[in-house]
């Protein structure tokens, strides 16, 4: 009867898995923006938007005390495409378990509101952690950078831009999507192309497609990649966790059980270490913070049982990136951790996109940011001795 159920299950994520799928999108470049990349390339954005702007946001910042911070200059240039007749439409998040967030962000609707935006705000109940900026049906930017001083000026951040009138009519879908379940706040009442990036110095690469891999989109999108990799899967994640058992808030409807998969983050594991097995080069960059528990310590040490290598970052910096390379050209960046609630019931936005050129641009940062972080072993003082892995069957 075991045996049976099993199978049931193990189809039934295959089904999910196929129907999951997203198709490969025409695209005319991608612009990697990180670290500091992003706020130039975003103010050159919003200031050249000549119809429309939408936002999705999880953390928008103005700071009354410090007024020449990137943040409150973003909101400057959308205050002034307002002005010239830009349509702004934002949607931001107050999740109600976020005091200081609501705070914030409610203050930025107000003057976006009062200046003539048509904002929303989203279901308390739900994080939406999306960070994505979509410009006049052209441009779509995605990534881990939220509108705040420490992601603007300190944290280790990755995004995008994708310059595709299919990509930006695909998270313009999404978009939609979120207003349903957001709520109107404060009621009130050239386009942009290839030589806008020229003209402002931003590197345009060729990509072959990219794919929006938004909410439940995510998980067979990675595990899909990550399955087929042949030469390398390197991963930096400030969240990666591994969950004994299902936990009582997770969703009832995911296609599994509880006594075989607690978390699809534990399937993600699962996937790196046969990757491993079959040679794959495979590393992890994970975040680790000063005077902070470890939230990644179990998925680290299930690694290290394996023999994968397993960085940390520096503590005094905080890795917010979300960021995955396949092989020689596949990139997933976003905003979607791997934990529980990003990939069984958080709204998420990430991208892949299949191209060498941004590939390599995105390993050569990824191999920046372990020039600055530690190699873990077994025996260090981050690791605990003696992990085993339990065996998790899945359907590829």
């Amino acid at each position: 009867m075991r045996k049976h159920q099993n199978i049931i299950v193990y189809i039934t994520i295959g089904l999910w898995l196929i129907g999951s799928s997203v198709l490969g999108l025409s695209v005319d470049a991608v612009t990697p923006i990180n670290d500091r990349d992003y706020a130039p390339a975003m103010m050159a954005l919003l200031k050249n938007a000549q119809k429309n702007i939408k936002l999705m946001h999880y953390q928008t910042r103005f700071y009354e005390k410090y007024l020449d911070t990137m943040s409150n200059k973003f909101l400057e240039e959308l205050l002034g495409a307002i002005k010239r007749g830009v349509c702004v439409t934002a949607i931001l998040d107050i999740s109600d378990w976020n005091k200081e967030n609501i705070k914030y962000n409610t203050d930025f609707a107000t003057r976006l509101a009062k200046a003539g935006a048509e904002v929303y705000l989203d279901n308390p109940k739900l994080v939406s952690h999306q960070k994505v900026i979509l410009i006049d049906d052209v441009i779509s930017v995605v990534g881990s950078v939220n509108w705040s001083y420490y992601s603007l000026d300190k944290n280790h951040e990755v995004a995008t831009i994708i310059w595709s009138a299919e990509v930006n009519k695909a998270y313009t879908r999404y978009f939609n999507e979120r207003l349903t379940e957001a709520e109107r706040f404060f009621p009130e009442t050239p386009s942009p192309n290839l030589e806008l990036a020229q003209k402002n110095n931003l590197p345009l690469l060729p990509a072959r497609d990219v794919q929006p891999i938004n909410n439940r989109d995510y998980f067979p999108a990675v595990h899909r990649a990550i399955s087929g990799a042949k030469s390398r899967v390197w991963v930096a994640q400030m969240s990666a966790m591994y969950y004994m058992v299902r936990p009582s808030y997770a969703p009832a409807t995911l296609p599994t059980t509880t006594t075989i998969v607690p978390s699809l983050t534990n399937l993600l594991l699962k996937d790196l270490i046969r990757a491993q097995e079959r040679g794959v080069d495979v590393r992890v960059l994970l975040d680790i913070q000063e005077n902070s528990v470890n939230r990644n310590l179990d998925f680290a040490n299930r690694l290290l049982a394996h023999g994968i290598k397993v960085y940390y970052d520096d503590p005094k910096v905080t890795l917010h990136a979300k960021m995955l390379l396949v092989d020689d050209d596949i990139t997933v960046v976003g905003s979607t951790n791997w934990s529980l609630n990003a990939l069984e019931q958080g709204n998420e936005a990430s991208v892949l996109i299949q191209s060498d050129k941004v590939n390599q641009v995105y390993a050569d940062y990824f191999l920046h940011l372990l020039r600055e972080s530690t190699l873990i072993t077994p025996t260090s003082e981050f690791a605990l001795p003696e992990i085993t892995t339990p065996t998790v069957k899945i359907h590829n």
